[in-house]
C-alpha cells in the first residue's frame, strides 16, 4: 500500500512531537492495518484514547451520571458521540474505526491542530465558589495522557472544529441501544417543570424504593431500553413515582457514560445494529 508524502510527514512530525512531549524516545513504529504508525494505545474497551467533552458545573453529581461525553474514541476502536434529535431529544451514535483512521486522527490533532502545544489551564484559575462548565480535550496515546481545556487560549472555533472531526470519523453511524445498563435511584422533591412517570415496581420487576439506599442494579433487555429512552434520550430531569415515593434515576451504559462501571461478568452489554442515515 502506498502512502502520500503528507501522511508520511505527518507521522514523522507526530513522532517528534510525542517524543518531545514525553521527554523520552517514542516506542518503535508498529504496523496497524498494514500501515506504519507511531501511535499506540491501550486496547481495553473502556480505555479513552480521545475525548471531547464539556466538564465542570454545579449540577447534582447524581444526575451527572446520566451525562454522555460529546465524542469519545475507546481502546477497542469504538467511536461514541451524541447528536441532537427531534424535539430536544438526544441520540447516541457509534461506529467502529480502523487503527489507521485513529492513527491519522491523532496525527491530525498533533500536526494540524497542535494539540500538544496547549496545556490544561483550568486548575491554575483563581479559586471561586462557582464551578464553571468548560470544554476539555483528552488524548491518551503512547503511554501519556494529555489534557487541554478552554482556558488554554485556543483560537476561536478550535474545540468545535475538533469535535466535528471526531464525529465525522464514523462512516457508518449506528444508533446506540443498550442491552444492559446500571440503574441507581435517588429520592427527589417534586418539580412541576419536569415530567413525571408513574412506575409500577411490581409489574416492572424493578423496585425503585429498594435501590434508594445508594446501591446499583444491572438491568437487561427491554426494561433497559425503556429506562434508556425515558431517562437518557428524553432527558434526565424526568421524575419517577411509585407507591414508595418520588425518585430521580441514573441509567449508565458501560463504554458510553463517563463513569459507568463495567458490565458484570455474567451480564450482557452490546450495541445496536441499526445503521443511521446522517
Amino acid at each position: 500500500m502506498r502512502h502520500s508524502p503528507f501522511l508520511a510527514l505527518s507521522f514523522l512530525c507526530l513522532s517528534l512531537a510525542l517524543s518531545a512531549c514525553q521527554g523520552e524516545p517514542t516506542p518503535p513504529s508498529s504496523a496497524q492495518d498494514g500501515a506504519p504508525s507511531v501511535v499506540r494505545w491501550d486496547r481495553d474497551p473502556l480505555n479513552v484514547v480521545f475525548r471531547a467533552d464539556i466538564v465542570g458545573g454545579q449540577r447534582d453529581p447524581f444526575i451527572m451520571r446520566n451525562d454522555i461525553p460529546l465524542c469519545t474514541i475507546y481502546g477497542d476502536g469504538r467511536a461514541v458521540w451524541t447528536v441532537d434529535g427531534p424535539s430536544g431529544t438526544l441520540r447516541v451514535l457509534f461506529d467502529f474505526l480502523s487503527d489507521s483512521v485513529i492513527s491519522d486522527f491523532i496525527s491530525e490533532l498533533t500536526v494540524v491542530y497542535r494539540i500538544y502545544t496547549y496545556e490544561e489551564r483550568y486548575p491554575l484559575q483563581i479559586p471561586s465558589a462557582s464551578v464553571p462548565t468548560y470544554e476539555q480535550l483528552v488524548v491518551n496515546v503512547n503511554g501519556r495522557r494529555h489534557v487541554t481545556d478552554a482556558y488554554a487560549d485556543w483560537e476561536v472555533g478550535y474545540f468545535d472544529a475538533i469535535l466535528r472531526r471526531c464525529r465525522e470519523l464514523g462512516r457508518t453511524p449506528r444508533q446506540f441501544i443498550p442491552q444492559g445498563v446500571w440503574v441507581s435511584v435517588q429520592p427527589t422533591r417534586p418539580d412541576p417543570f419536569f415530567p413525571t412517570i408513574y412506575w409500577d415496581s411490581a409489574s416492572a420487576g424493578l423496585d425503585l424504593g429498594a435501590l434508594a439506599d445508594g446501591s446499583q442494579r444491572w438491568v437487561e433487555g427491554n426494561l433497559a431500553r425503556i429506562l434508556w429512552e425515558n431517562v437518557i434520550q428524553i432527558g434526565s430531569g424526568v421524575q419517577f413515582m411509585d407507591n414508595s415515593g418520588l425518585y430521580a434515576l441514573a441509567v449508565q451504559a458501560p463504554g458510553v457514560m463517563r463513569d459507568s462501571a463495567p458490565a458484570p461478568a455474567d451480564g450482557t452489554s452490546g450495541l445496536a445494529t441499526q445503521v443511521v442515515s446522517e
